[in-house]
């Protein structure tokens, strides 16, 4: 089985219930580009009020994006160092 991220169950389950990235994201009260840079699997930060939020909006159950949202995170930090370390 294909390895699963945030970012393609988020955008999975937003266009299975046909959701536009605006209307998603005026649900969860964050910005379209916000959305899409999740879907991407950019090294954003994801707090855990929006990933319960995403999965109350998308009904995702059993915690998926919450779960995931740790790993994630840990990419981001560790992807944000090495920008840092490159920078100077």
């Amino acid at each position: 089985m294909k390895n699963r991220t945030i970012g393609t169950i988020v955008k999975s389950a937003r266009i299975l219930r046909t959701l536009s990235l605006q209307d998603l994201a005026k649900r969860v009260k964050v910005t379209p580009g916000y959305i899409s840079h999740i879907e991407r699997d950019d090294p954003v930060h994801l707090s855990e009020r929006l990933a319960k939020c995403l999965e109350k909006e998308l009904k995702i159950t059993a915690r998926r994006i919450t779960n995931l949202m740790w790993q994630h995170n840990v990419h981001a930090l560790r992807y944000d160092r090495t920008r840092r370390k490159k920078a100077s």
